[in-house]
């Protein structure tokens, strides 16, 4: 099962860390952009691929906007809040570190993965 919190927790730790060391004009690049056209996992992930997509059919994504998709998305895909209604909840006010697994319920248990990626996020 891939532990989906701690890989975004470090991408944005990363991605942070990229755009800190271009401005110190220590990394040339500001941008990712993929040779074939294809698109980025999480784009497709956060149904966002079209936004990126340039007119060279090549899909770039500036770092600066990497890292505000994260901090925009980040709550609303790991946290389970209150209101939360779903069958499969077995504790709510927890962050969860899986997101759309196989087995839907495993998305919903409470592990400690979660303070790894709260302490390197």
């Amino acid at each position: 099962m891939l532990q989906l919190l701690i890989l975004v927790a470090l991408a944005r730790v990363t991605i942070s860390w990229i755009i800190h060391m271009n401005k110190q004009g220590y990394y040339p690049y500001d941008s990712v952009e993929t040779s074939s056209g294809k698109s980025f996992f999480f784009l497709n992930f956060f149904n966002l691929q079209k936004k990126f997509k340039g007119s060279s059919g090549k899909t770039k994504l500036l770092f600066t906007h990497w890292l505000n998709l994260i901090d925009e998305n980040f709550e609303k895909e790991f946290w389970i809040d209150e209101s939360n209604s779903s069958e499969f909840v077995n504790r709510k006010q927890i962050y969860k570190d899986t997101v759309n697994s196989t087995r839907v319920w495993t998305d919903f248990q409470l592990r400690p993965n979660f303070i790894i990626a709260s302490v390197i996020g």
